[in-house]
């Protein structure tokens, strides 16, 4: 159980290893620093299958960088995303899924929507009557583990 509070990232990065062979570390190490919480580690639903990760500061993305690379010898690519805002989706259905632009699931399997700011989100909020958003990932103990 984590000890500590997470926060609804605002940077987000799709990160992937630079050679195929790293594979194997880029997952050890992102599984590892994920949960530190170092960054929060989102997984596409659809599409490609490469992590995003999200932080509230930049520094948090240099960390994760630099570790990967001396603590398990993975270079990576990092891709900057739009997204500024993360929602966690209290209930989740084809409909909904329908209406918001970018979801994905965090480590603990719950559906995030991500936006491009506060407008998005109130325009989801006004195509769906019954969207209810959570600026913070559930507490650790509401997840029944």
């Amino acid at each position: 159980m984590r000890n500590f509070p997470r926060f609804a990232p605002e940077i987000f990065a799709q990160v992937s290893p630079k050679e195929p062979s790293m594979s194997k570390g880029f997952h050890k190490g992102l599984e590892q620093l994920g949960e530190e919480g170092v960054v929060q580690v989102f997984w596409p639903r659809s599409g490609g299958r490469e992590p995003i990760l999200g932080v509230v500061g930049e520094l948090q993305l240099e960390v994760f960088q630099w570790r990967l690379a001396y603590e398990y010898n993975v270079q990576i690519r990092m891709e900057r995303r739009p997204w500024t805002r993360a929602r966690w989706l209290v209930q989740v259905d084809d409909e909904l899924l329908g209406v918001l632009n970018m979801v994905v699931k965090d480590e603990a399997g719950r559906f995030v929507a991500l936006f491009n700011s506060d407008f998005e989100i109130e325009y989801a909020k006004s195509r769906y009557k019954n969207l209810e958003l959570l600026e913070n990932p559930p507490a650790e103990e509401d997840l029944g583990d």
